[in-house]
């Protein structure tokens, strides 16, 4: 669990002072030694006595300047280090026995950790905090030995964040080279395990406040083989993985279930089940595994739904690469299956896997013009899955791609009446929203919503769908963004923050820039328009810079290959902050970026006073702030 948010914020900063590290007087050890880390490790902490002979001295290994601390006898206890020279520190390091154990970096260098990574014996997780309240966001790197560590302490204090940490992600599963079987399996499981974790933990009152993970256990891993000639990872997997708890003495088994290794991270699938009798084990290589309470749980697929299955693949791996007008040939066969594999699956949610595919070919393939049946059959299926009852979130995504796919369709009409269709888009919309109430595609509602309504000039109602993204889905990508387009529209007046690294490797805080007025402007370059309007501020800051007039940029590419290329053509000179998660990055969901170009005019106070410049105001405005 973190500890006082104060450490490294304030009293951090004092190591590294205005002057070089290695000039400047270096800080006591009591001072030194009284930052302790973000999150929980063990390391070497000594008694009062011990920390009155600790020596503090400057170090310097390549480009980074560091303040070490040395026990008596020379033994490393801490270091703080500078690693880009701008005299602040940016990864605090502790130390266990003289080894690393844990460190706290701050890797866009605006003082704030944002990640958290552990060493050595302190383990092999490394955290990532990507909005800096010091509540780590996801796992880039974890054991499966840490998975029980976390597990149990998520079970203890009910914590249904950090469980959800540990699931394996969407984004991972379309990652992992296994069946079409598995991954329809997999997204049950972990749907199952995220709607059940909250009722264990409640409820559950063999873990206590007291209980510690003492060990992990599992037969050992299998490899899920790729088939012959094809090149991927192969997905590897732990079946039937559990932990060993002790409380109060008495020890008991925590059950983890599958654990799968996406990239350098594993990731449960299951919920935990506390005990070792009469607990049902799900399985992978044979698909299910029985308990003798429930021998029916969890049966594997029928040779008729295999057959449907590979038979569906072997599709697929045709359609690949095809152009949409000679894949959409296809469709209808693709259908079939799909129909058929329906038809032929008993489990529910496995069905309604089946059903999600068929929606999201026939919206796909609609908007592609490949496909004129898609909007009706979107209509037939939605009315279909009604009477099967279908879960809220995936009717609501039916009903969703129907309305989606629709307005895509007509936009592309060039003799549309635009008011006329943009008008019913926000009805369809707005009507979606408010019946289909805490599901995913509700929150995408909500920020077309937004968007449509805040381009429109409809500002105080764009601002009211925001703040219900913000509120009724905090926490979530969306209701961040949304939370970010509120702080965004009602920022003129107020003071904004902004920092990160720049394209050329240095950092920048627009605090830094105080006493001048401040042109920010968020861009792409696959936003053509970004580049015409740069050419234009290059003017402006030719005419106005010695008026107190500059200029930062925030490029939203996805990789900075593209936006350093384009500035090695074109030598603007002003810095460039860069953030690689680009539109859905923290960058862009700080302001509620929903697309560039968007350029925001702040004053000499670091005031806002023009939140969305265009182009074409740019020297008027500059005219009118800087008289």
């Amino acid at each position: 669990m973190p500890h006082a948010p104060l450490r490294i914020g304030a009293t951090a900063a004092l190591l590294l002072a205005a002057s070089s590290p290695l000039t400047a007087a270096p800080p006591t050890p009591e001072l030194a030694l009284s930052i302790s880390p973000l999150h929980t490790v063990d390391y070497d902490q000594p008694t009062k006595d011990e920390i009155k002979a600790c020596k503090v001295e400057p170090e310097k290994v390549g480009s980074a300047s560091s303040w070490v601390v040395r026990t008596a006898d020379g033994k490393l206890l801490r270091r703080f280090s500078d690693t880009n020279g701008d005299n602040q520190p940016d990864a605090w390091c502790y130390f266990k026995d003289g080894l690393e154990v844990y460190r706290d970096v701050d890797t866009n260098f605006d003082r704030k950790a944002d990640q958290h990574r552990w060493f050595n014996t302190g383990g092999m997780k490394w955290g990532v905090d990507k909005n800096q309240d010091q509540a780590i966001d996801y796992w880039k790197r974890i054991s499966p030995q840490e998975i029980g560590e976390e597990l149990v302490e998520a079970i203890k204090t009910k914590d249904q964040a950090a469980f959800e940490r540990l699931l394996l992600s969407e984004a991972e599963l379309r990652s992992l080279e296994v069946s079409p079987t598995l991954r329809a399996q997999f997204a049950r499981r972990v749907q199952e395990a995220a709607k059940s974790f909250g009722e264990l933990a409640t409820r559950q009152q063999t873990l206590s406040a007291s209980s510690r993970y003492i060990d992990f256990g599992a037969a050992r891993p299998g490899a899920i083989p790729v088939p012959p000639g094809e090149d991927g990872p192969e997905a590897i997997v732990y079946e039937g993985a559990s932990a060993l708890v002790e409380t109060n003495g008495k020890s008991e088994q925590l059950q983890l279930g599958v654990l799968i290794q996406a990239g350098e991270a594993w990731r449960l699938v299951d919920a935990p089940q506390i005990g070792g009798e009469n607990v049902e084990l799900s399985g992978v290589f044979a698909l299910s595994r029985y308990s003798s309470t429930n021998p029916s749980a969890a049966a594997p697929p029928s040779d008729k739904v295999q057959e449907l299955m590979e038979g569906l693949e072997k599709l697929d791996a045709r359609r690949a690469g095809l152009p949409p007008q000679e894949a959409a040939k296809l469709i209808d066969q693709r259908e079939e299956l799909l129909l058929q594999l329906v038809q032929a699956t008993d489990d529910p949610q496995l069905r309604e896997q089946w059903f999600t595919q068929l929606a999201d070919m026939y919206s796909s393939a609609a908007m592609e013009g490949a496909y004129p049946k898609g909007v009706e059959r979107l209509d037939q299926l939605g009315k279909l899955l009604v009477k099967e009852k279908a879960s809220s979130e995936v009717t609501a995504h039916i009903a969703y791609l129907r309305i989606w796919t629709d307005w895509i369709l007509q936009s592309q009409n060039p003799k549309l009446d635009f008011a006329r269709v943009q008008d019913n888009w926000v009805k369809q919309l707005q009507s979606f929203a408010k019946q289909n109430r805490g599901t995913a595609d509700a929150a995408e509602a909500c920020l077309q919503l937004g968007m449509t309504l805040e381009f429109a000039g409809e500002t105080d109602e764009s601002l009211e769908w925001y703040e219900t993204l913000a509120k009724e889905y905090a926490g979530t990508p969306r209701g961040e963004k949304g939370r970010g387009a509120v702080r965004r529209l009602n920022s003129v007046g107020k003071q904004i923050s902004l920092s990160g690294p720049t394209l050329d490797g240095r950092s920048i805080d627009l605090k830094q820039l105080r006493g001048k007025h401040v042109l920010i402007q968020y861009w792409a370059t696959w936003y053509p328009s970004n580049k015409t309007e740069m050419a234009v501020i290059n003017q402006a800051l030719s005419k106005y810079a010695k008026s107190g007039f500059t200029v930062l940029g925030v490029n939203l590419d996805s990789s900075p290959a593209d936006a350093k290329a384009y500035l090695a053509e074109n030598r603007y000179p002003w810095p460039n902050i860069y953030d690689q998660d680009g539109l859905e990055g923290r960058l862009a969901t700080e302001m509620g970026v929903m697309t560039p170009p968007l350029m925001i005019l702040v004053n000499d106070k670091g005031e806002v006073v023009n939140r969305n410049v265009h182009v074409s105001e740019l020297d008027a405005e500059l005219k009118r702030v800087l008289r």
